[in-house]
């Protein structure tokens, strides 16, 4: 009995210490199935960027993969430049600010892998300055750096 014992829990090290040593091998592989499989269609529902951001579903305390951490951060840069872009006197523009951190808020309580967290911030990283300029563009198409006041005049004169 006491072999069967020691024998059970050697076989249960041994598998742990596979896990944790082909655990990063694991994430090149998904890594390197994610760049081979990413098409255009996949880009543009990723903002462009060159890798898959999947918005997470409000689902409190899950378990997160990399595309969706990096929605997560994206989501979080882009509000940095939705608050400081868009007017406090424009209505519309603070309506969809705060919809977008209500709908950020739904999804933030969440738990992750620290090996995918640190890759899903590296690649958010590379590309900072479009996603910031994307979101300074969505700002101004929209018109939302503009105060309500500002655009009632500008329309009184255009009559």
């Amino acid at each position: 009995m006491e072999k069967l014992i020691t024998h059970g829990l050697l076989v249960t090290l041994c598998i742990s210490f596979f896990a944790v040593l082909t655990r990063p091998l694991a994430l090149d592989a998904f890594d390197l199935w994610e760049r081979l499989t990413f098409t255009e269609a996949d880009s543009e529902a990723s903002y462009g960027l060159p890798f898959a951001v999947v918005k997470p579903e409000p689902v409190p305390t899950q378990m997160l993969n990399r595309a969706q951490i990096r929605w997560l951060l994206i989501q979080n840069e882009r509000l940095k430049v939705f608050h400081e872009a868009i007017s406090p006197g424009n209505s519309e523009g603070q309506a969809a600010f705060n919809e977008m951190v209500r709908e950020y808020n739904q999804r933030a309580d969440y738990s992750f892998e620290t090996a995918d967290m640190e890759a899903a911030k590296e690649d958010v990283a590379q590309h900072l300055e479009f996603i910031r300029a994307a979101a300074l563009d969505e700002v101004l198409s929209s018109g939302w750096e503009v105060p309500d006041s500002d655009k009632d005049e500008k329309k009184n004169d255009a009559e």
